[in-house]
C-alpha cells in the first residue's frame, strides 16, 4: 500500500482540467455502482505532481491506495511483463474490497516499443490481455506515464479520464514557495524562483527539504536553495534560476527611461482595459525590450511567459512549430503575458525561405497569433528581411531607440546619487548631454562594474560611459517602420 500522505493540497491542481472535484465524483460514482474498468490515466513531464495527485484522490475519497509490484520478494525488480502481471495479481486479490490501484511509470511497458525496428511495447505484445485488464479490472485504476506519445491509440480511447498534469502556473508555485518557506524567504525571493516554470512541484518539495535538514541561517537560505535547485535544474537539462530571472527588471524600473515612439504607460491603461494585444518591439540591445515586458505584466498583474529563440528552437523538424504551440498554450492557461524574443531570427520573409520547414514555421507562428486572446509582445533588435504578414498581424509596432539625453543624465544622476558620487557640473555636464546612442542597458552594465571594481570618482563614470559608445556599431541609417 502506499503509505505516505500527499504533500500537495487541491490547490496545487487547480490548473488539472477537469478539476480535482469532477474527478472525485466520477470515482465516488464508481464506487457506488460497482462498475468494472474505471481507469485514470495522468501523464505529464517528471515531478508535475502525477503520484501526488493518485494520492490525494485517495485521501480524499477515504480509500487505500495500493501499488501494483514492482520488485518480487526477493527484491529483485520486475521487469515490464511481470509487472502487468502483478496487476492482474493484485486485481484479483483486491476485488471487492473499497480500494484504489496505483499502476507507476507504465512508460516502460507502453512505450518501450520501437516505430523504426517495428518492435512492439509489451503491452502491445500482450495486446488482447492489457485490453481486457483495461475493460474488466474490478478494482478502480490510476495510471501514470511521463509521456503518451508512443503509447498505442488502441489503449488510450479505452482510459475513461485522459488527464495531462503541466507544470503549475506560476501563481501556484508562488503559493507552493511561499506555504513551504514563507518564514525564510522574502516575497522578492519567492517571486524569483516561481519563474523557473522547471521547478515542479516534485524539484521544489524535495529542494526545500533537502535545504530544511542543512541547518543554515535563514540569511543564507535563499543562496542554498538556488544552489540545489540549479544542481537539479542543470542536470535535468534545464537552464539555471540565475539563467531564467536573467533580465528581471528591478522594482524600481522606470518606463519613461526608455525612448520608445509610443507612450507605454498609455499602451498599458489601454490594454488593462481589453486585455489583449499584440505588440512587435524592435531597437537597439540594452534599450529594454524585454524589460518591458516583465514591467508590462507587473503593471497589469499578471504573469509573463518569457521564450528565448533557444527555448523554441529544435533539430527536428516539426518539434519547433509544437513547442510554439505549447508556449501559446502555456499563456493562454495561466492568463500571462506571451514574449518572445529574438523573433527575427525565424520570422524571415517566406518569399526567401530556402526549406520547407522554415515556411512551415513562420505560417505555425500566424496560426497560433491569430488564435490567442491575449497580449503577445515580439521583440527583436533587427527589422529588416521580416515577413510582411507577420508584421501586418501587429497592434502595435515600437521602434525603442537610444537614450534622450535628458533621459541620458536622469539615469546617471541616480547612478551617481546611489554610489554618493556629485552629480556632473559645468564641462562634465556639457559632457554628459552630448553623449548619444546609450541604453539602459549602458547604466545597468556599469552597476555590474562597480559591485566589482568600484569607480573613483563621477570623472571615471563618465569616461567608462564612453568607453562603451565607442565600442558600438551604429547603424548608419536610422531604424523604423514603414
Amino acid at each position: 500500500m502506499v503509505g505516505s500522505a500527499p504533500m500537495l493540497c487541491r490547490d496545487d491542481y487547480a490548473h488539472l482540467k477537469p478539476g480535482i472535484d469532477f474527478v472525485l465524483a466520477f470515482l465516488k460514482e464508481a464506487r457506488q455502482s460497482k462498475r468494472r474498468g474505471v481507469n485514470i490515466l495522468l501523464h505529464g513531464s517528471p515531478g508535475t505532481g502525477k503520484t501526488e495527485c493518485a494520492r490525494l484522490l485517495a485521501g480524499e475519497l477515504l480509500m487505500p491506495l495500493y501499488e501494483a509490484p514492482f520488485m518480487d520478494r526477493e527484491g529483485n525488480a520486475l521487469d515490464a511483463h511481470r509487472r502487468l502481471q502483478g496487476v492482474m495479481a493484485t486485481q484479483v486479490l483486491l476485488e471487492g474490497q473499497s480500494a484504489l490501484l496505483l499502476f507507476d511509470e507504465i512508460d516502460a511497458a507502453f512505450n518501450d516499443g520501437s516505430v523504426f525496428s517495428g518492435k512492439l511495447s509489451t503491452a502491445e505484445s500482450s495486446k488482447a490481455w492489457v485490453d481486457d485488464l483495461l475493460e474488466q479490472n474490478p478494482v478502480p485504476m490510476i495510471w501514470t506515464a511521463n509521456s503518451v506519445r508512443r503509447m498505442d491509440p488502441a489503449f488510450i480511447r479505452r482510459f475513461d479520464l485522459v488527464l495531462e498534469l503541466e507544470a503549475p502556473p506560476l501563481c501556484q508555485r508562488e503559493r507552493l514557495l511561499e506555504k513551504l518557506c514563507g518564514d525564510a524567504l522574502e516575497s522578492g525571493q519567492i517571486r524569483r524562483f516561481a519563474q523557473v516554470e522547471a521547478a515542479t512541484p516534485a524539484v521544489i518539495t524535495r529542494a526545500v527539504s533537502a535545504v530544511e535538514r542543512m541547518a543554515c541561517p535563514d540569511s543564507a537560505r535563499a543562496e542554498l536553495l538556488e544552489a540545489v535547485l540549479d544542481g537539479t535544474l542543470l542536470a535535468q537539462g534545464h537552464a539555471s534560476v540565475r539563467r531564467v530571472c536573467q533580465g528581471m527588471p528591478a522594482d524600481d524600473y522606470d518606463v519613461s527611461l526608455c525612448n520608445a515612439d509610443t507612450d507605454l504607460s498609455a499602451l498599458a491603461a489601454g490594454i488593462a482595459k481589453t486585455g489583449r494585444g499584440r505588440i512587435y518591439m524592435v531597437g537597439p540591445p540594452g534599450t529594454g525590450k524585454t524589460a518591458f515586458g516583465h514591467w508590462l505584466a507587473r503593471t497589469l498583474d499578471r504573469p509573463l511567459v518569457l521564450k528565448r529563440i533557444s527555448d523554441i528552437q529544435s533539430p527536428y523538424i516539426g518539434e519547433m512549430e509544437q513547442n510554439l504551440a505549447r508556449a501559446f498554450a502555456q499563456a493562454e492557461r495561466e492568463r500571462a503575458l506571451l514574449q518572445i524574443d529574438e523573433v527575427d531570427t525565424w520570422l524571415q520573409d517566406r518569399r526567401n525561405a530556402g526549406r520547407q520547414w522554415e515556411i512551415s514555421q513562420t505560417n505555425e507562428f500566424l496560426t497560433q497569433l491569430e488564435a490567442f486572446d491575449g497580449v503577445f509582445i515580439a521583440s527583436t533588435n533587427l527589422l529588416e528581411g521580416l515577413d510582411q504578414a507577420v508584421l501586418r498581424r501587429f497592434d502595435y509596432k515600437i521602434k525603442a531607440g537610444y537614450m534622450r539625453p535628458e533621459q541620458a543624465r536622469r539615469m546617471l544622476e541616480r547612478l551617481l546619487a546611489d554610489w554618493r558620487f556629485p552629480a556632473p557640473s559645468g564641462d562634465a555636464a556639457s559632457r554628459v548631454e552630448g553623449m548619444k546612442y546609450l541604453t539602459p542597458g549602458d547604466f545597468a552594465l556599469l552597476r555590474r562594474r562597480h559591485a566589482v571594481t568600484p569607480f573613483a570618482d563621477t570623472r571615471a563614470v563618465l569616461d567608462a560611459l564612453h568607453r562603451e559608445i565607442a565600442l558600438k556599431e551604429i547603424e548608419p541609417r536610422p531604424m523604423g517602420f514603414v
